[in-house]
């Protein structure tokens, strides 16, 4: 039995869509009938959704394009010598590196596009190893040069030295805010700023942690790689700056999952006013809901209802500095206690002898 046959996820579906129809000659009655038969020398394109395992697939020897989802072991594919056009969304989880790359090289390969995020399995390095006409989109991490790479590694070191463990999920959360809302930033407009490979580097967070100035998808994927970093459960996510589908610019922004619960948080929009707005928001917030609305078509992200309003009316400014302001007041506060007591102590005869001096 064939290694194929032995897949019968696999091969299943390869009968129940890729069959074609073929005519028997009946002795008996003297005529034709139809009949459906599997060929696979017939097949030189796949579309497959909902397979798991790609095992046997080399038998398929005229196979010249195909499209996957969530698969993470291609290795399968490195044995179709005719590939020419691959385009693969990796499930999020690691993926074998070097197999991607092999398939990547075949020599027949055209194109070669890896999305999804799985990508996050690739380095800086690993990318750059890739064939030429290889695509690897989403992971951010994965369009820079080594040296960017470094810089945002770095970059995002620093903001995790930053965390204690004795922290509590918000706090940390908080921290990290803090710490990138404090730079100097520039939001680029323009977008014209391109790496050493070609990427607009300001989509990447690099631009956003290294140079200071980025656009929304790299404001939010720097931020979630820093919460995740800190063992937070964070995605990005997108729709529009608006409260109607397409009525507003596109635009991304996170949410992060803290003791069981879902929160918004947009860091762009924060950047800009230099304020806590849209800090751990829930998606009645009315800061959040005048200016959200989230793309439930795009499935290339999780997306998730946020529902806990318990943070809406804590962060709409900085706590520290509300802390800070609160410390002042009370300070004040006991300077003019003080002061009265002492006046209230001199004895009326001497009081202005007492102002004299």
């Amino acid at each position: 039995m064939s290694t194929l046959v032995e897949n019968k996820e696999l091969y299943d579906y390869l009968k129940q869509n890729y069959s074609t129809t073929h005519y028997r000659f009946e002795r008996l009655f003297g005529h034709k009938f139809p009949y459906k038969k599997l060929d696979l020398d017939c097949i030189n394109e796949l579309k497959l959704k909902g397979i798991h395992s790609l095992s046997g697939i080399e038998e398929l020897k005229n196979l010249e394009r195909i499209e996957v989802s969530d698969v993470s072991d291609l290795s399968p594919l490195e044995k179709s010598s005719n590939l020419n056009e691959i385009k693969c969304h990796l499930p999020d989880q690691p993926v074998d590196v070097e197999s991607l790359k092999k398939i990547s090289l075949l020599e027949c390969m055209r194109k070669a596009e890896f999305y999804g995020r799985g990508v996050k399995s690739i380095t800086s390095e690993q990318a750059m190893q890739f064939g030429e006409t290889s695509k690897i989109a989403y992971d951010e991490l994965a369009q820079l040069t080594p040296e960017q790479f470094s810089k945002v590694q770095s970059r995002l070191a620093e903001v995790q030295s930053l965390i204690t463990p004795e922290m509590t999920e918000v706090e940390k959360v908080e921290t990290i805010y803090r710490n990138l809302l404090s730079q100097s930033f520039e939001y680029d407009y323009g977008n014209h700023s391109n790496s050493s490979n070609g990427y607009f580097v300001n989509n990447t967070m690099y631009g956003p942690l290294v140079e200071n100035k980025g656009v929304c998808s790299g404001i939010a994927s720097a931020l979630e790689h820093a919460l995740k970093n800190a063992g937070l459960d964070a995605v990005s996510c997108g729709g529009w700056a608006n409260t109607q589908p397409t009525a507003g610019d596109s635009h991304q922004w996170n949410q992060v999952k803290i003791d069981g619960e879902w929160y918004n948080l947009d860091l762009t929009n924060d950047y800009d006013k230099k304020s806590w707005r849209f800090f751990m928001k829930s998606d009645k917030d009315y800061d959040w809901a005048e200016c959200h609305c989230i793309d439930r078509e795009d499935k290339s992200e999780p997306i998730h209802d946020c529902t806990s309003t318990k943070y809406d009316e804590v962060y709409r400014e900085d706590p520290r500095e509300r802390e800070i302001r609160e410390l002042r007041k009370q300070q004040e506060a006991l300077i003019q206690q003080k002061t009265y007591k002492n006046i209230t102590e001199i004895n009326n005869d001497d009081y202005d002898s007492y102002k004299i001096k």
